[in-house]
């Protein structure tokens, strides 16, 4: 692997700079130099490739005033660079970037009419775009490729606090094995909202901070390998590859969407042996995205230093070690999906939280006893007897509902709980389904309204104890009109004037420990 001090890239605005003056139209390498040493915007109309003596002529200086050899420069201005369906290439050896943007400078790359490319062609020059200093990079368009990068940033002190946005295009290395779409060892932001990012490893990140929200991200060698380097890239073989620098600064990944795929398609490793107060600097958070394995790799994602960071996302291998508290894997044949954990299931019925439940909860939804039973539908039937407006009433069951960890009722309350509840199929003809709440007195509190969906009662609560699921139809008037159900409220139920228990209720509980759902 090639030995260059390169640095990293960051966040910036998905749109172009818009600066209220035409676009200067550039048909020549003198042009485009003068159109980029100030701000504006620049079209091109005609291909531009630059040689050797071009770039010989055309030295630029650094901050501090030494000579680099880059051919053009974004140096402290900001402007926007619509490719237009032309393209920039050179013959030479540039031994930065074909672009370069330094020193605050700001350039935003389009390409209206589809097809521009900024390219090192047949050259052995580095990359195509080269930044650092506080500048800033955004792409929304055209096709950015280099040797052995398509857009690298510089780790040394003060090179980095730069700002990279891609929107869309393509950025992609060429050199077999050796090339990355983004290489980052740079302090700064990196933000991936579209475009395609190919490469032996697609992106680097070994300082910053990475944002992924979309687009497809990909390293095609194989198989993943990792060198230690603490003056330039280190490992092949991956999507997006985590390596933190010698330098030890902070890293923090987060991805919410887009396709991540390599042999290994997600990949951190501690390749410099760096200690343990360094690696803490590392944090990883994955809650969305999807992850695939190419090229006959085993790992859709890999962390030597890390657990505890998957909250969501598609995966087509397992990925459990990683997965956060309170989330599980459900697998479907060869895609495995990390969810959180809201839902509890037993032989009859679901428990559904609006937030995650720990993994070693187990939902009991028990039969009442007999007596217990008995006792509600006489309440039912003395304190309802005169109610004419409704027929046919049931009560369907009365069922004890809790949540348990190892064997011991856990305390419900002060959520909000779907709760669905499995009824016979010769009980599903009713107009209407109430459920009842009884306390620990075994009075009949509150009437819960509720509905049948898929042969299920299903009713929202914010605890657990005993429900009885009331099913019954309405009176209809000689006039052909129904009579509608008188409103409930303050603990009184208005729908019921006789019960009938049905049958055996059995008991059961089913638990859900384990955090991998087979599905």
């Amino acid at each position: 692997m090639k030995k260059a001090s390169l640095f990293a890239t960051a966040l910036v605005s998905m749109f172009a700079f818009n600066f209220g003056t035409k676009a200067m139209e550039v048909s020549s390498l003198e042009e485009l130099r003068g159109c980029l040493s100030k701000d504006g915007s620049c079209t091109l109309t005609e291909n531009i490739v630059i040689t050797t003596n071009d770039i010989l002529s055309g030295k630029a200086f650094d901050a501090k005033g030494n000579p680099i050899n880059s051919m053009l420069n974004v140096d402290g201005t900001k402007v926007v660079l619509d490719l237009n369906g032309y393209s920039i290439s050179t013959t030479g050896f540039v031994n930065i970037g074909l672009i370069n943007i330094d020193n605050s400078g700001e350039l935003t790359i389009n390409d209206s009419k589809g097809k521009g490319v900024i390219t090192t062609g047949d050259s052995t020059t580095y990359a195509a775009v080269t930044i650092w200093r506080k500048s800033k990079l955004t792409v929304n368009g055209g096709t950015i490729e280099g040797k052995y990068y398509g857009i690298a940033g510089n780790g040394s002190t003060g090179a980095g606090d730069t700002t990279i946005t891609i929107n869309n295009g393509t950025i992609k290395g060429v050199e077999k094995d050796d090339n990355y779409g983004i290489y980052h060892p740079q302090l700064g932001n990196l933000t991936i909202n579209g475009g395609e990012i190919t490469g032996a490893t697609g992106i680097e990140l070994r300082s910053g901070n990475l944002l992924v929200n979309g687009g497809k991200i990909s390293g095609i060698s194989v198989p993943t390998t990792t060198t230690p380097n603490g003056n330039g890239t280190t490992t092949v073989g991956s999507g997006i590859a985590i390596v933190q620098h010698t330098t030890k600064n902070e890293i923090n990944v987060t991805i919410k969407n887009g396709l991540i795929e390599g042999y290994t398609a997600f990949y951190q490793n501690n390749t410099q042996k760096n200690d343990e107060e360094a690696i803490a600097k590392i944090t990883l958070s994955v809650s969305g995205g999807t992850f695939n394995t190419i090229n006959g790799g085993k790992n859709a994602l890999y962390s030597e230093n890390k657990t505890n960071f998957v909250t969501g996302g598609t995966f087509n291998a397992d990925v459990l070690p990683y997965v956060a508290e309170k989330h599980i894997v459900k697998q479907d044949g060869k895609t495995y999906t990390v969810v959180a954990n809201k839902v509890l299931e037993a032989t009859e019925g679901t428990f559904e939280s609006e937030e995650p439940l720990d993994t070693d909860l187990v939902l009991s939804i028990v039969a009442a006893p007999s007596e217990k039973a008995k006792e509600a539908t006489e309440k039912v039937n003395e304190s309802y007897k005169s109610n004419e407006k409704i027929k046919d009433l049931k009560l369907i069951s009365l069922y004890d509902i809790s949540l348990l960890k190892n064997q011991e009722v856990m305390p419900v309350e002060d959520g909000k709980f779907t709760i669905s509840l499995a009824i016979d199929e010769s009980l599903r003809n009713f107009k209407n389904y109430k459920v009842i709440y009884l306390n620990e007195d075994g009075n009949i509190e509150e009437v819960i309204d509720a509905k049948l969906v898929d042969g299920k009662v299903v009713f929202t609560t914010t605890h657990l104890s005993t429900y009885g699921v009331i099913a019954y139809n309405d009176v209809v008037n000689q006039g052909g009109g129904s009579i509608k159900n008188p409103q409930t409220g303050d603990s009184t139920i208005y729908y019921i004037t006789t019960g009938i228990i049905s049958a055996v209720v059995l008991t059961s509980a089913i638990v859900l420990k384990k955090r991998k759902i087979e599905g």
